[in-house]
């Protein structure tokens, strides 16, 4: 058997949601080899990171580790230019948003007709709320269900945050932040860190008007988130991220 389209691709994704872990990490394998596009094999590459491999769910309403214990991921120190983000917190918020963009990265590739009415980190922030219906509409929806993709998108306009209407403003920061930062084999793409910053509470700190009087007044904390996150990516692609990943846009 070959997997060369998008439907196919999602057929073969929808009877591996059906199986248990460990026939999931073997027929993934198998399903991967016989990718023959580069567009099926993004598609289950990121199915394998966004669902199979289990982030997701272990991190799932987990609280963040008190700021006086020391965060789970061990960072390297940062270049003196960009400064740490020390906050055991900010760091576990980063991590947990990393892993739901995986699953986020999935939905969109299941219901593509909604890359262009949603942010990726809308659905991030619904995958950390309602892991068990996010999961369970994916799986309908590469069923081929025909109103999963209108329950997704119920879900995510409900969920909207009332801060929606300042996200281009800290789109511009953050694209000037990426154009700033170092290139590196771990570095994400200006998308991405946007997707961070929404998809976790940093931006109430970081990207409100409230806050931050101006595009340029964010620079150098979204550095820190920047820099944090190439860390992070770094301890979890040693070789450097694949070009198959949703980190890279």
């Amino acid at each position: 058997m070959v997997i060369r389209t998008r439907e196919e691709a999602l057929r073969a994704l929808s009877r591996l949601l059906d199986l248990d872990r460990s026939q999931q990490i073997v027929q993934m394998t198998v399903a991967l080899a016989e990718c023959l596009t580069p567009e099926a094999r993004r598609i289950l590459y990121r199915a394998h990171e966004g669902l199979l491999s289990g982030h997701l769910e272990t991190r799932v309403r987990k609280r963040p580790a008190p700021a006086a214990k020391a965060p789970d991921v061990e960072l390297e120190p940062l270049p003196p230019d960009a400064g740490p983000v020390d906050d055991a917190q900010m760091v576990a918020q980063l991590q947990s948003a990393l892993d739901a963009l995986k699953a986020a990265a999935v939905a969109i590739d299941v219901f593509s007709d909604m890359r262009d009415q949603v942010g990726r980190w809308e659905l991030a922030r619904i995958a950390l709320q309602g892991a068990t219906d996010f999961r369970s509409l994916v799986s309908q929806g590469a069923s081929g269900a025909p109103d999963a993709s209108g329950k997704m998108l119920t879900m995510v306009r409900r969920g909207r945050p009332w801060w929606h209407s300042e996200v281009p403003t800290v789109a511009a920061a953050c694209e000037r932040v990426w154009r700033e930062s170092p290139p590196s084999k771990w570095r994400v793409g200006a998308h991405t860190l946007l997707d961070i910053v929404a998809t976790t509470e940093l931006r109430a700190l970081y990207a409100t008007g409230s806050n931050i009087p101006n595009v340029q007044a964010m620079n150098e904390p979204l550095a820190k988130i920047a820099a944090t996150v190439t860390r992070l990516v770094r301890k979890e692609y040693p070789q450097g991220l694949p070009a198959e990943s949703a980190f890279l846009e």
